[in-house]
């Protein structure tokens, strides 16, 4: 088989050359359109194949950087649901015990 995968090589080509005085010119186009078409099957592939893995990087990196966002962001949420929460029980554990002291005081004035 050849370079291109077609069973074209050098010797059938100049085998086809020495031929193309009994053949014709005929037989040479078609061998030269064969290689040509070898050729432009073979540049299309590898040009498909190098934009197809640039696309795919390029997903890659959109989102993976997309992820990292949304990993941080949800970080953030529980950093802030967590001091808000430690907020909200301080808060209350002051207003419970203002409370307690104001009805102790009042219990203790009344009492007397």
């Amino acid at each position: 088989r050849g370079i291109w995968g077609g069973g074209i090589t050098v010797l059938s080509l100049l085998y086809g050359c020495k031929q193309i005085g009994r053949l014709g010119w005929g037989a040479v186009n078609g061998n030269a359109t064969a290689i040509q078409s070898r050729w432009r099957t073979y540049r299309a592939r590898t040009e498909y194949t190098r934009a197809i893995s640039g696309a795919i990087s390029l997903q890659a990196l959109v989102r993976g950087r997309s992820q990292r966002r949304e990993y941080l962001q949800s970080r953030r949420r529980r950093r802030n649901e967590g001091a808000a929460t430690i907020q909200s029980r301080w808060r209350a554990w002051i207003a419970h015990t203002d409370y307690a002291f104001a009805t102790w005081g009042i219990v203790r004035i009344q009492s007397v």
